[in-house]
């Protein structure tokens, strides 16, 4: 026989592990690709996308792209490594076990992260949406003040002077 059998315990965990990790680092195709991509465009064009950049990027947008793609070559070297280390590296002790329904939200929520990532489009109207709603609260505002008044109670009911 050439190499060593690895277990499926030992494989699926390894291959969750890196799944993860691509998600962490912000890789494509995962929903982390997608933030990262968003933070970028945002820094590049401020006011929003199809509306043009008025001035160049200043000195500090050019550091945090710098720290954006430098963090994530740091994460990616630091989980390879750990990953090598703990899964893939022979070692004398026994696999975990592992069963069967354990597997189920590990794969399901990382199914998740690439549904997340498919349809990332109405996620970040629904994010653009918000974060304007936030810049411009008039319309918040309107609506609370416009409501009308509940009247509070009496100064009897108040003091607890009027049965339930």
């Amino acid at each position: 026989m050439v190499g060593q059998v690895i277990p499926w315990t030992m494989a699926f965990l390894g291959f969750s592990f890196i799944a993860c990790a691509l998600l962490i680092i912000g890789m494509p195709p995962l929903s982390g690709f997608v933030g990262k991509f968003s933070l970028i465009t945002a820094l590049f064009n401020p006011l929003g996308m199809g509306v043009p950049a008025e001035a160049p990027l200043p000195a500090s947008g050019w550091a945090l792209l710098a720290l954006l793609i430098l963090s994530g070559m740091a994460s990616l070297i630091a989980l390879v490594r750990l990953g090598v280390q703990r899964f893939w590296k022979p070692e004398e002790r026994p696999s975990p076990l592992l069963r069967l329904y354990e597997c189920v939200p590990i794969v399901a929520l990382l199914s998740l992260c690439v549904v997340l990532s498919l349809w990332a489009e109405p996620l970040m109207r629904y994010a653009q949406d918000t974060a304007a709603s936030l810049k411009d609260p008039g319309v918040y505002v309107e609506a609370v003040l416009g409501t009308r008044p509940i009247p509070g109670p009496t100064t009897l009911e108040s003091l607890g002077q009027v049965q339930p």
